[in-house]
């Protein structure tokens, strides 16, 4: 609710009240602190630490309540709580807004807002339950626990259930079994192209500027579209302006510098800059061959805010950009984007508040490669020069009304823009070639308009309908997507959540553009649907249970003669399925595909003392077919990966903190060449029949941490595939004429044999 007690002002009364009881409970021949019940008398003590949001000063005399014992943090902001972890609690202090939060052992920090901050930070219309389908959350703490993910939140998600794992790391999210382009990816409202630089070893955004982060896999709100898979909905947060606070991280990664802080001295506007910049392609040059690519990234970030919601309006503009490099001596890919907004909040009425996000920016994608012509036609090494441009915009109107009995939002989402007349260039270096032109432009607007209905008579259950309509200007379809989420609470400790839907989402405007004028590829639809259960179990134990079953109708597929479209080594079918958006392959394509995908998921998570720990496993199939004129039947989706675990374990040493992670996935189904060209005659083997081995990695974490009046510096050390484990990413199996005679020839291509990110890191206060 958006007058919440999450987000009010804390009444002066009650303040009050609890103050005297405290000072009653402090006297003589009373217990200050007096935890609820034995239990809990037994429980180890947690320390909660109480900072103001802007300065993060210590805040003293702050009560921490927990169940119906109450504590007051001292001159350090601290309060040791006697309960298990897992334990929800709320924050009390006079002039900041109300907090609450969940214990983590062995210490957790609650950063209070100003009340100044309620005319400027404007809390979404849900209430704590969150009536949406089963989500997964991770904490700041948890993610710098989590070895492998190299402080990176997004990189930390790819552990969670469901999210299958992409050759290489290579980026994308690929969510239940559909594909990466399947994914939308919303930064502050705005839709970003790429959420991984390539490489996959980072995000396109470092952490410290995200304020918060939901990963929806499925049933994801009607705000949301043009999404069939799943969504990642990033919030940025709110620069602080009482003085400047400058942090970063150098390793042997990349180097990252940002700053926070009013943009002058006195100023109420406030600034947080970031920029970041990988040199491992550098490092990692003398150890490969001059022909291996290699990846390079840089990406920067401005965010700005100022302004009263409550009277003239909040203002947020954002500039993102990330430049992405995979070069060798043989070629080199490049991709890089540009976006820019200005987010506007303006509370109309005590219950209503409506934002618009205007957003314009560029997306640029370029190819270089030497290519050989056949030996003996006398013709010279010939370069070929690929540059593809697209320039999107679009807007983003929101309304949130509040209500006693829950809440009603609708919204305007339109989005367009202009694919640039792409070029190639294939020049003789003795003679030279003029560019040719091989694709045209295109320009286009999409409108989509929404409405949700949140109705919770109770806080034991509530019901969510939805109901989308979008217009695809490229293709000429009016869609429509009723969505629904229930949950229910069944005890304290379960909790059921069930989300049912229909998503359409429009193909790529580079899939349309081709030189088949007859092709008319249009939207494909995907139903989901997702039962899950949330148990609290006792030691501070929090599990969670999710059943998901997916089908999509319409999927555009290639529709050629050529027989080896299926051909699969196990990894370039979903690398290009990430290209493809930006590129396209100038196919013939036609909506007669299909997908399915069933699939369950199961986590549990405890923090409790010096020791977080993890589970994630999913079983899971992901089928697809093809034309059916070329191919019948089913064959299993490029990353189709029916295993997947991953096991953290991470202890708490004081100064010192270790972790480990045990990934095993199922490796991804590749199509042999069996009888390729073979005497006896015959199609390649196609259906991805066969799978690589088993994906296994241990990732080893290691930090050391000083704490400093300005803030904590922490040396840390993460080892990716500490076993020097040759995994298998690709395999190539074909059959050859060897001195007459035909021999099976495998060529496999293994991933890093190890990765260690050495790095120190400063992290302000």
């Amino acid at each position: 609710m958006l007058c919440a007690v999450i987000a009010r002002p804390a009444p002066r009364h009650l303040i009050a009240l609890a103050a005297v009881g405290l000072a009653f409970a402090a006297a003589p021949g009373a217990m200050a602190q007096v935890p609820a019940s034995d239990e809990a008398a037994v429980s180890e003590n947690i320390v909660v630490e109480v900072t103001d949001r802007r300065t993060g000063e210590a805040i003293e005399q702050a009560l921490v309540l927990v169940g119906e014992a109450t504590y007051l943090t001292d001159a350090a902001g601290e309060a040791a709580v006697a309960a298990p972890a897992g334990t929800t609690f709320v924050v009390v202090a006079n002039g900041y807004l109300t907090g609450s939060g969940t214990l983590s052992s062995p210490r957790q920090t609650i950063a209070l807002r100003p009340e100044a901050d309620a005319e400027t930070i404007i809390v979404s219309g849900e209430t704590p339950e969150q009536t949406k389908a089963t989500s997964y959350e991770l904490s700041g703490d948890e993610i710098a626990r989590i070895p492998g993910a190299a402080n990176d939140a997004l990189r930390a998600i790819q552990s969670l259930p469901g999210v299958a794992r992409i050759p290489f790391s290579f980026g994308g999210l690929a969510l239940r079994g559909m594909s990466p382009r399947d994914t939308a990816v919303y930064f502050d409202g705005i839709e970003v192209p790429l959420v991984f630089h390539f490489g996959g070893l980072q995000s396109f955004v470092p952490s410290h500027l995200i304020d918060k982060m939901d990963v929806q896999l499925g049933g994801f709100e009607s705000r949301f579209g043009r999404a069939q898979g799943g969504v990642v909905d990033i919030t940025s947060v709110d620069p602080r302006t009482d003085k400047l606070r400058l942090g970063g991280e150098v390793s042997l990664l990349h180097s990252a510098l940002y700053a926070e802080g009013p943009v002058r001295k006195g100023s109420k506007i406030g600034a947080l800059i970031g920029l970041r910049r990988s040199y491992l392609d550098v490092l990692a040059r003398p150890f490969v061959l001059p022909e291996d690519p290699l990846p390079s990234y840089f990406d920067g970030q401005v965010r700005l805010s100022w302004g009263d919601a409550k009277k003239d309006g909040h203002w947020a503009p954002l500039l993102l950009t990330s430049w992405d490099r995979v070069a060798s001596t043989d070629i080199s890919v490049n991709l890089w984007f540009v976006r820019a907004a200005v987010k506007y909040t303006r509370q109309l009425a005590k219950d209503l508040v409506v934002s618009v996000t205007p957003w314009l920016g560029t997306t640029v994608i370029s190819f270089r490669g030497d290519r050989d012509e056949e030996e003996g036609d006398g013709s010279p090494t010939r370069n070929i020069v690929f540059r593809r441009p697209v320039y999107p915009w679009g807007t983003r109107i929101d309304a949130v009304r509040d209500e006693t009995w829950g809440h009603l939002r609708a919204g305007v989402d339109f989005q367009g823009g202009y694919l640039g007349v792409t070029t190639v260039t294939g020049f003789n270096r003795d003679e030279g070639e003029g560019p040719e032109t091989i694709f045209t432009s295109r320009t286009w607007n999409d409108i989509g308009v929404w409405g949700e209905l949140r109705y919770s008579p109770s806080d034991k259950w509530s019901v969510k309908p939805g109901l989308r309509l979008d217009y695809y200007d490229l293709t000429g379809e009016f869609v429509m997507d009723p969505r629904i989420n229930l949950h229910q609470v069944v005890t304290q400790d379960l909790t059921l959540r069930q989300a049912f839907g229909v998503f359409h989402q429009e193909p790529a405007p580079t899939e349309l553009d081709t030189p088949f004028a007859e092709q008319k590829v249009g939207s494909s639809t995907t139903y989901q649907s997702s039962v899950g259960a949330e148990l609290q179990l006792p030691e501070g134990i929090t599990t969670s249970l999710v059943a998901f079953w997916h089908e999509s109708r319409g999927l555009p597929v290639r529709s050629d003669e050529d027989r080896n479209i299926l051909r699969s080594d196990g990894m370039s079918p979903a690398l290009f399925e990430i290209v493809l958006e930006y590129v396209g392959d100038g196919s013939y394509r036609r909506n007669l595909g299909k997908g399915r995908s069933i699939g369950l998921e199961f986590m549990a998570r405890r923090q409790v003392g010096r020791w977080f720990s993890f589970i994630s496993y999913t079983y899971a199939k992901s089928q697809r077919t093809e034309d059916p004129a070329l191919f019948a039947g089913w064959h299993a989706y490029a990353l189709d990966q029916p295993h997947r675990l991953h096991v953290v374990n991470s202890v708490d040493l004081g100064k010192w903190q270790l972790g480990a992670k045990l990934t095993m996935v199922s490796g991804n189904p590749f199509s042999p060449a069996v009888a390729l060209e073979s005497p006896s005659g015959g199609d390649t083997e196609l259906g991805f029949g066969r799978r690589l081995p088993t994906f296994i990695q241990l990732d080893v974490r290691i930090d050391r941490r000083w704490k400093k009046k300005r803030g904590e510096l922490s040396l840390f050390l993460d080892l990716q595939n500490a076993t020097l484990r040759k995994n298998v990413e690709g395999r190539d199996d074909d059959i050859e004429q060897v001195d007459g005679v035909w021999t099976l020839v495998r060529e496999d291509t293994l991933g890093l044999p190890v990765l260690p990110i050495l790095g120190l890191m400063f992290t302000p206060r």
